[in-house]
């Protein structure tokens, strides 16, 4: 079934299974087996046992001639930008609307993102309306790749497109997607023989239990806070008034100050050694984050790293280092940002297992299923298996039988600074 179509009938879908209706009927696109897109009418129904109980869901595709695949062009351009084949603005709130009552019934999240592209009107004058459309074209592509399958961008206008994202988390998801587009607009785009940059301007208004209000409230809220964000110089996002929470605000506030921390060189690295199990020595070190916050003092990890990995810069950076010879490893695996979706986009070199898998080996010697499973994955994509938090030689001992190939630990050392680690790397000490 084509993408787009997907939502609506899972709506139907959930009302079939519900019992709210006993069948449904929707004209609908899907892609036969060679590729080739066609139009058909879909009819759905419970399947009964001899007791009347549903056992199945029963669906018959029907192929549509060619007069309804002409109907269905005209009913794709009624709701479809013709240039870049997103949805236009009454599809788009067509959707909204749907999201809103799927709000209504559900507790949830939502947002509405309006984006305004800044000094279009120069990059038109100066490089003509063909390539202007070309370079609409290639936004509109570019826009579709950084959002979610099941999140909705809309052109809205010659230069203003609207997103819609739904099942959010958090107020803040909303603001890492605005703050996504932003990095994804740095790339230059080709136009007229030439690259440029083009910026843009977010407003983000968002929606839920707490917050309810019509569609074209939302839109306007967004729009407003747009036009704020290209007021305000050096600014690209705005939140629609009330929708700051005090928990978002602070957020916020600490990610900005860990932004300024960077430039200000607030934050220092410390090292921890990574013994080889098989050599019984010491092979590198994990370089471990801090943060000295002026006013503040130490800040932990716990508090600041997961804002890092949040903005999802925690790519482009890593494959430099990896350039430099730095290995990169899936910290705490299983748990948290730690999944296997990491282990497809990123430079990913080592998997470390939990410090909570490894204390168990001491507490139950034949709990290690984790640990088992943990360093199999690993092995069978090539990668190697660390295993964090070694703090007993029981420990150490159970994790060498499994085949694990690194451990770190008090065992072995605590986080030192530079200075103190190289003196350690020097000595050249030997674990059994």
């Amino acid at each position: 079934m084509h993408p787009e179509d997907r939502e609506v009938d899972a709506e139907h879908l959930r009302r079939l299974l519900a019992g709210e209706i006993d069948a449904y009927q929707l004209q609908q696109r899907c892609r036969r087996g060679d590729g080739e897109a066609i139009s058909v009418l879909a009819s759905v129904w419970l399947h009964a046992d001899p007791a009347g109980r549903p056992r199945y869901v029963v669906r018959q595709l029907v192929e549509l001639d060619e007069r309804r695949r002409a109907e269905e062009q005209l009913a794709w351009r009624a709701t479809h930008d013709a240039l870049t084949g997103l949805p236009n603005r009454t599809l788009f709130r067509d959707r909204l609307d749907m999201t809103l009552a799927r709000l209504g019934r559900d507790p949830g999240l939502a947002a509405v993102l309006v984006l305004d592209l800044d000094s279009f009107r120069e990059v038109a004058e100066r490089f003509g309306n063909d390539a202007v459309d070309r370079l609409l074209v290639a936004l509109a592509g570019r826009l579709s790749s950084i959002l979610r399958p099941s999140d909705t961008v809309a052109r809205l206008g010659s230069d203003e497109f609207a997103v819609l994202c739904h099942d959010l988390g958090h107020e803040r998801d909303a603001v890492r997607l605005a703050e996504r587009i932003v990095a994804g607009l740095a790339t230059p785009f080709a136009v007229g023989g030439q690259e440029i940059v083009i910026t843009a301007s977010i407003g983000i208004a968002l929606a839920g239990v707490r917050r309810p209000q019509p569609a074209e409230s939302l839109l306007r809220d967004a729009d407003r806070a747009m036009r704020l964000a290209k007021q305000r110089p050096g600014t690209t996002w705005d939140l629609a008034g009330e929708a700051v929470s005090d928990q978002l605000a602070e957020r916020l506030a600490t990610e900005a100050a860990l932004r300024r921390a960077v430039e200000a060189a607030e934050l220092h690295a410390l090292y921890q050694p990574i013994v080889s199990l098989r050599e019984g020595r010491v092979i590198g070190v994990e370089a471990l984050a801090r943060w000295e916050q002026p006013g503040r003092g130490l800040v932990m990890p716990a508090d600041f790293v997961p804002f890092a990995e949040e903005t999802g810069l925690a790519a482009t950076t890593l494959k430099r280092l990896t350039a430099l010879g730095v290995r990169i490893a899936v910290d705490d695996f299983g748990t948290g940002y730690s999944s296997l979706a990491s282990l497809q986009h990123l430079p990913i070199s080592s998997l470390k297992i939990d410090r909570s898998f490894v204390a168990r080996l001491d507490l139950d010697p034949g709990d290690d299923a984790m640990v088992t499973a943990v360093i199999g994955l690993a092995h069978t994509l090539g990668l190697d298996a660390i295993a964090e938090g070694v703090e007993t030689a029981g420990q150490l001992a159970r994790l060498d039988a499994l085949g694990c190939d690194y451990a770190q630990g008090y065992l072995f050392a605590r986080p030192e600074p530079g200075g103190r680690v190289g003196e350690l790397l020097g000595q050249d000490r030997r674990w059994q």
